[in-house]
């Protein structure tokens, strides 16, 4: 590897950093990268986004909601190398990195709620290396709690509550569900990927789903509400400038089923030229 330099403007004959950039590529898997002698790169790395929580297969139930999934760290480096680089660059479901240069790792998945414990939000990743910006992702929204109306009562006559929003103002909680005997827990949004110097939109986060309801009373007519699945975020569009999104969304909470949670971003390099 050639020595990467970051040149400030004025000084000694420095040449100028630039001010402005354009979008050049997206990469969404592992794949070499060939950086052009003299030329200026600004480079971003996202690590994947959580995925949100679901109850597992061997529970029957669960009345708190899943948790959102966590979005991934965020790193920013620009670079201009003396000589023709070639630069490996990885994106897999832990890490995201451009070569030794700089990197993020992916954010948590979403908690599993267990009966009346609450699926935490997954945490956000980290970021390291960036020589203009290194910041960790953000939680995602933990699931509603859920608690007995009456002491000593059974398990259907629970009462939930909606699951928090996702972080940096992620995906909205799901709802808890109004029931005649039981109030199931909505699970956690997903958490939105950091802020960046990067100019594309900042896109919709998936939302967690809502709790089930069990004989809802709608106007003396017995209703059943079903469980949604969390929410995920649209795919990365890499042939353009890709809008950035998150976590998944937690899936609501239920009984004898499971109940999906969203899938989270991946992970995402997006590499932009001087303008």
């Amino acid at each position: 590897m050639g020595e990467a330099m970051v040149l400030r403007s004025g000084g000694g004959g420095a040449e100028k950093q630039p001010t402005s950039w354009r979008f050049l590529q997206a990469i969404s898997a592992n794949a070499n990268f060939t950086m052009e002698k003299g030329r200026w790169y600004r480079v971003h790395v996202y690590g994947k986004s959580g995925n949100g929580g679901a109850i597992p297969n061997t529970q029957s139930y669960a009345f708190a909601g899943n948790g959102g999934g966590g979005s991934g760290g965020y790193s920013c480096s620009v670079l201009m190398e003396k000589k023709e680089t070639g630069v490996f660059c990885t994106v897999n479901d832990a890490i995201t990195s451009f070569g030794p240069y700089l990197s993020a790792t992916a954010g948590g998945n979403g908690g599993a709620a267990d009966r009346y414990t609450v699926g935490p939000g997954g945490a956000g990743g980290t970021a390291s290396g960036g020589n203009q910006v290194n910041t960790a992702g953000f939680n995602g929204g933990a699931g509603g709690s859920c608690y007995n109306s009456t002491p000593g009562s059974t398990f259907s006559q629970s009462v939930g509550s909606p699951g928090a929003r996702g972080g940096n103002n992620g995906g909205d909680g799901g709802s808890a569900a109004v029931g005649h005997f039981s109030n199931l827990s909505g699970a956690g949004g997903g958490a939105r990927l950091p802020n960046s110097p990067y100019t594309g939109a900042m896109g919709a986060i998936g939302a967690g789903g809502n709790g089930a309801g069990y004989r809802k009373i709608s106007g003396g007519t017995t209703v059943s509400q079903a469980a949604t699945a969390g929410n995920t975020p649209p795919a990365w569009n890499a042939t353009s400038p890709p809008t950035l999104y998150g976590g998944g969304g937690g899936g609501g909470s239920g009984s004898f089923t499971v109940i999906p949670g969203g899938t989270g971003t991946p992970g995402l390099i997006i590499i932009e030229v001087a303008a």
